[in-house]
């Protein structure tokens, strides 16, 4: 055997390179086990490479073994490959503090990371870029139950900035729509922006238009020219936070090697090392030139035509295959061959350019619209602007409206909207799509406790936790269904389970609360109220969960100011209107109590809970034509719900219509036999003179 002391410093070297590409090649066909084999070799050869243990490393994350990864890169932040290792394993692993402070200690490290261009087929880039570490800071954030203002100002800075470089890279606007950041939606998305998805490859071929400054990539001799073509400014940004005072242009301009970058610019030196190619560039078959010098939109073209030169290769793996690389020029002996094929050749390749380049004008335009209307969706969901988040739905094509993350966030809009016929629609064609899918579904087990329907339920929590006994949704689920069945000690071990899986989780503590607000444990469900606050402060849910037990519990007061923080969060919750309703009627203030009730069937004109509470009103106020009215319109939204016979029955007796508040009692009376004693009681005093209308809260 060949010991490693007998190689030579450029043999070793070699050894290492060819063990990396092992590496590589078997992380990007998932071959862990070969990868994590080939990585001890690697180490072996020199423990100190931080590179080689950034490899090691991300094999051990890949293959799951995190607390190991954890381990090997912990003080190792000074080479970025193994930080960005380590706070993934510290999201992983709940370490959540630790990965902030490495990220906040190590900022020289990863701030001036060159920007990663889009990937290849052949090539791919082995280290983050900026972009990808600021997502990784505000993910490390979020998750962080304590998320403070400090945090919350940190995590919208570094998501702004990956979103003026690339928007379409959806994460970052979608976490600056969960924290519910204002805005320019508008402004966001520009077709231009796709340029970089739009090269076949981030090779700059001589003669080619630099697609971020519009120069060519042209040889020269010129060695600080050379210099300057190597580095490139992105100028892609825009105003779109309304509240940040961020000024970047929507251009991409054309800097000349002796102009000053402006501060708005985002520069950066073309990486030298930064990406890795899994084949041989000259050895791969080359497809057609297809690009022109662009104008500023980087999507259109100018109305001159481009220059052609020669080719240096040839473009096609058919053609150059019957060729000689030698000699990729065929040579012509007539001059009339030379002048017919130079007067041919720029109009045909022009013809395709313009074809090309119409065609991705057109796609981008496409995309472009696409994500805006994606994007308004999602900021009216996070805002609860349910209506319009409606409407931005109704704006997509059906092809779009049918994939899952547009019916997950159509069918918990109807959730918010108390419309649960529709959402119930919705989820279970995202259900059926993908009965695996855990995301969401602790929503629809909700709905369907709401709807009262056991056996879909439980059919539910048993798809789930079939796909994913690790998942909280999973057993929210399963939880939901014990609660139906009124099994509550299942029910709350399930939540438990739950909580335990994420700790941050606010949903599970709130089902949880609600949960011992039906045992009477009134204690016991504040404490999980105030740790789904705790998780989430803006977790309206939790917030109306406390008013209620509040409520509950005589302290009108206290409630009253739980509801207002509740609807600071969301303002158009019918529920949580009639609640803050509901503690003035306590007070005595049925006139804005009215008004309340009111706001919320202008909001929500099919809301029953919002007539019901209106009527009841009407009728403590004695505007009984006005509660006949209201009742008429709520034997169509809730025919089937008793209290609503029932009232209305004592209404008809008030205003000595016996045959009618006979028929709606003896509604109300088949519908909830469990309150006949109420019933029969109302139905022998139609007779009696005290007929006096007066309603309790």
């Amino acid at each position: 055997m060949i010991d490693e002391s007998e190689l030579s410093q450029a043999g070793l070297g070699q050894a290492q390179q060819i063990l990396r590409r092992i590496i590589w090649q078997a992380l990007d066909h998932e071959l862990l086990p070969s990868a994590e084999f080939a990585c001890e070799r690697l180490l072996a050869l020199d423990p100190e490479n931080l590179d080689s243990v950034h490899l090691k490393a991300l094999t051990l994350y890949r293959v799951g073994k995190y607390k190991s990864a954890y381990n090997l890169c912990s003080g190792k932040s000074r080479n970025a490959g193994c930080l960005y290792v380590y706070i993934m394993c510290c999201y992983k692993l709940g370490k959540y503090t630790d990965g902030i402070g490495a990220l906040d200690g190590n900022r020289e490290q990863w701030t001036n990371l060159p920007s990663a261009t889009a990937g290849s087929d052949w090539e791919r880039s082995s280290l983050p870029d900026a972009k990808t570490f600021e997502l990784w800071n505000a993910r490390l954030r979020m998750a962080r139950g304590d998320f403070d203002f400090h945090d919350k100002e940190n995590a919208v800075k570094g998501l702004a900035s990956v979103v003026r470089q690339n928007p379409y890279l959806y994460e970052s606007v979608d976490l600056l729509s969960k924290l519910r950041v204002s805005l320019q939606v508008d402004n966001i998305f520009k077709p231009e922006q796709l340029e970089i998805y739009t090269r076949e490859s981030s090779i700059q071929h001589e003669g080619e238009p630099d697609p971020f400054t519009g120069s060519t990539t042209a040889t020269t001799t010129n060695s600080a020219a050379s210099t300057a073509s190597s580095s490139f400014t992105f100028k892609t940004g825009q105003n779109f936070l309304k509240s940040a005072g961020l000024k970047h242009s929507d251009n991409l301009s054309t800097p000349t090697a002796s102009s000053n970058s402006s501060r708005d610019n985002d520069s950066f030196s073309t990486p030298s090392d930064g990406s890795r190619s899994l084949a041989t560039r000259t050895n791969l078959p080359l497809a057609p030139q297809k690009r022109s010098t662009r104008s500023r939109s980087n999507l259109s073209f100018d109305s001159k035509p481009p220059s052609f030169e020669a080719p240096k290769r040839q473009v096609r793996a058919s053609t150059a295959a019957k060729r000689s690389t030698r000699n990729p020029q065929p040579s012509y002996t007539a001059t009339t061959k030379k002048v017919n094929t130079t007067s041919t050749q720029p109009a045909t390749k022009l013809k395709t350019i313009d074809k090309e380049g119409i065609a991705r004008n057109e796609a981008a335009k496409y995309l472009a619209s696409l994500y805006t209307t994606l994007t308004w969706m999602n900021v009216h969901f996070h805002k609860y602007r349910c209506k319009e988040a409606v409407d931005a739905f109704n704006q997509l094509s059906e092809q779009q409206q049918n994939t899952p993350w547009v019916l997950a966030k159509i069918a918990r809009t109807h959730f918010e909207l108390v419309n649960y016929s529709e959402s119930l629609t919705y989820f279970q064609k995202l259900h059926e799509m993908n009965r695996c899918r855990v995301e969401d579904m602790e929503y629809y087990s909700t709905l369907l406790w709401h709807l009262q329907k056991d056996y879909d339920l439980g059919y539910l929590a048993h798809d789930l936790i079939d796909a994913d006994r690790t998942a909280p949704q999973s057993w929210c689920a399963l939880g939901n269904s014990f609660s139906l069945k009124k099994e509550p000690d299942l029910a709350l071990k399930c939540f438990k389970r739950a909580i335990q899986l994420d700790p941050n989780s606010p949903y599970a503590y709130t089902l949880q609360a609600h949960e011992h607000v039906i045992n009477d444990a009134y204690e016991n469900a504040q404490d999980s109220f105030r740790q789904a606050i705790k998780a989430d402060n803006r977790h309206y849910n939790a917030w109306y969960g406390l008013g209620m037990v509040a409520m509950r519990l005589g302290q009108v007061a206290q409630s009253e100011i739980y509801f207002k923080r509740a609807m600071q969060i969301n303002p158009n919750n019918v529920v949580l209107i009639c609640c803050t309703g509901m503690a003035f009627e306590k007070r005595g203030e049925h006139y804005r109590a009215l008004e309340q009730y009111e706001h919320a069937c202008e909001l929500q004109p099919k809301s029953a809970l919002s007539r019901y509470r209106k009527a009841r009103t009407l009728i403590n106020l004695k505007m009984y034509t006005q509660a006949l009215a209201e009742f008429d319109e709520l034997c169509t939204l809730a025919p089937d719900e008793a209290s609503v016979h029932f009232l209305l029955g004592q209404l008809y007796k008030f205003l000595e219509n016996r045959e009618l508040a006979v028929k709606h009692f003896t509604i109300a009376l088949n519908l909830d036999p469990k309150g006949s004693h109420l019933i029969k009681e109302a139905l022998s005093g139609l007779n009696g003179e005290n007929n006096s209308m007066s309603l309790s809260t």
